[in-house]
């Protein structure tokens, strides 16, 4: 599984190397500090179950990859770029649940980019192509309920901690729930 380790790394170099192009597009004078930051945030030591695990790297990584590469092709101004972008685009919304959110932050991104064709093409893609993510996606009695996607939702919260059981968890996923939603703006 080596080889696809390194795949699934390579794929984070990338971004990384977008999100520079970013960076330096939106920053011209002071974009080593930014990059340096965005650096240590997106190869983070704390990444390293999922860098150093074969599927994790290649499906958690890719659909970031798929997302900052699909933004960096709508971001061009040839139409040979938006059709990459829409490409890409489709192969994020396919990749996982993940990536069809990522899908829809592609169509935010093109409507506050300003570019009516890419935002069109963008929703166009998003609004045909999610709901064939799930034809024949799973027989009924394999969905969750409610009360599991919650309690999975608050230990996804908490996923930064680890206690030796399930609850630690969910109570520490609620109490940073509870702060974050206490900490909005009113």
């Amino acid at each position: 599984f080596r080889g696809l380790i390194l795949i699934g790394n390579l794929q984070l170099v990338f971004t990384f190397l977008i999100i520079v192009y970013f960076i330096k597009k939106a920053l011209p004078n002071n974009w080593h500090i930014l990059s340096i930051i965005a650096g240590l945030c997106l190869f983070d030591i704390t990444h390293w179950g999922i860098a150093m695990f074969a599927q994790g790297s290649m499906q958690n990584y890719g659909v970031i990859f798929l997302f900052i590469s699909s933004i960096f092709f709508y971001n061009k101004e040839r139409k040979l770029y938006s059709v990459i972008g829409g490409l890409l685009q489709i192969i994020c919304t396919y990749s996982s649940g993940n990536g069809m959110i990522a899908s829809a932050f592609i169509v935010f991104f093109n409507l506050f980019n300003g570019k009516k064709n890419n935002f069109i093409t963008s929703f166009i893609l998003f609004t045909i192509f999610t709901p064939l993510y799930f034809f024949h996606y799973h027989p009924r009695h394999m969905i969750p309920n409610k009360t599991q996607a919650l309690l999975y939702f608050f230990k996804f919260i908490s996923a930064h901690t680890y206690f030796s059981n399930n609850t630690g968890e969910i109570i520490l996923g609620v109490i940073i729930l509870i702060t974050l939603i206490f900490s909005l703006p009113m």
